[in-house]
């Protein structure tokens, strides 16, 4: 879902939704329908929000994200104690994992950001991913869920994400769930 590119705009899908759409699930059930709708396989797992405390959740999560995103790269030189525990402070910098027997198998990283127009916030979902062996089983839903219960619980009333038409999976899921609206992103740099 990474939408930075070496291009200058990049054709992307804005969804979003009311955070009251989902329901909430800090402790889920989830059944697979892998290749048959006929054989569920159930799968436990916890949805949280993790806070400066919990740097090695972090650093868990980073690791699924580089593997998700297929970006190594960019994970590779992963910043100091002291910074991500500032980070995680902030209560406009939203964290969650979703973790099977203690292991992060999933997570999002979302920012509040507050509007000038009216007293309000909305979130911005920035990365969301679930490693590949566990997809499929709700994950990502649950995952969705718990940020829109968050966002509700702190009176914002939208959530939004952003989704390259070539992330199928990514945009079914949005579609799902969202109202999606076509736009263009655009990268600027110093070398524009």
């Amino acid at each position: 879902m990474r939408l930075l590119s070496q291009r200058k705009f990049t054709p992307s899908m804005d969804f979003a939704w009311h955070s009251s759409a989902l329901k909430p699930a800090t402790s889920v059930r989830a059944l697979d329908r892998g290749d048959t709708e006929n054989i569920m396989e159930a799968v436990s797992y916890r949805v949280h929000r993790i806070g400066d405390t919990d740097l090695a959740l972090m650093r868990e999560l980073n690791g699924v994200f580089a593997e998700a995103f297929e970006d190594a790269a960019s994970y590779s030189s992963p910043p100091e104690d002291d910074y991500l525990r500032a980070v995680l402070r902030r209560e406009e910098t939203v964290v969650l994992v979703a973790q099977i027997d203690g292991r992060v198998v999933g997570g999002i990283v979302a920012y509040e950001l507050p509007k000038l127009e009216a007293r309000r916030s909305e979130l911005y979902l920035y990365d969301l991913a679930v490693a590949t062996p566990h997809r499929r089983k709700g994950i990502a839903r649950a995952l969705l869920a718990e940020l829109c219960a968050l966002a509700t619980a702190r009176g914002i009333s939208a959530v939004f994400v952003q989704a390259v038409p070539s992330d199928g999976p990514a945009v079914a899921l949005y579609e799902s769930l969202a109202t999606r609206e076509v736009v263009l992103h655009f990268e600027l740099t110093e070398s524009n």
